[in-house]
């Protein structure tokens, strides 16, 4: 081995096991009963786990471009709000332009989680049920632990 491999060598099997060991450590946040997925624990069938993708999938484009609006719409009525001379006709227009699209959003969130539901088994949505009730207990003694 030359000199300069040798030399080379040493800082990159150094940067190389730090890195590893960065990557191996775990996470700082707590896990809770959310982390792995909802529907992992669902025993999906193929034509179950099939039909909630196509869902997923057929919903995705739509709420990406809707939320890339709001986001817009958000941004719009910030600079509005703080500008040297704001107009109100403005700010008004643009706060019914955020809540109506809030509005969809969260209405189609609400249709793809029907659709969704009608897929399951009354034992699958029970586990949903449960699942939520899990993950409300966590939330909020997570907030408890916040405050204190």
């Amino acid at each position: 081995m030359s000199r300069f491999s040798r030399f080379l060598g040493i800082p990159i099997a150094a940067v190389a096991l730090s890195a590893a060991t960065a990557f191996a450590q775990a996470p700082a946040r707590p896990v809770g009963p959310g982390a792995q997925g909802v529907l992992a624990g669902l025993n999906l069938t193929d034509a179950q786990r099939d039909q909630i993708h196509a869902l997923r999938d057929q919903n995705r484009t739509a709420v990406r471009e809707q939320a890339q609006q709001l986001r817009e719409a958000r941004q719009a009525l910030r600079q509005e709000t703080f500008a040297e001379a704001p107009n109100q006709a403005r700010i008004d227009a643009l706060q019914q332009q955020v809540t109506a699209l809030s509005q969809q959003l969260e209405a189609r969130r609400l249709d793809l989680q029907q659709r969704i539901a009608q897929i399951l088994t009354p034992e699958q949505r029970q586990y949903m049920r449960e699942h939520r009730q899990q993950m409300r207990a966590f939330r909020a003694g997570r907030m408890m632990r916040r405050r204190f």
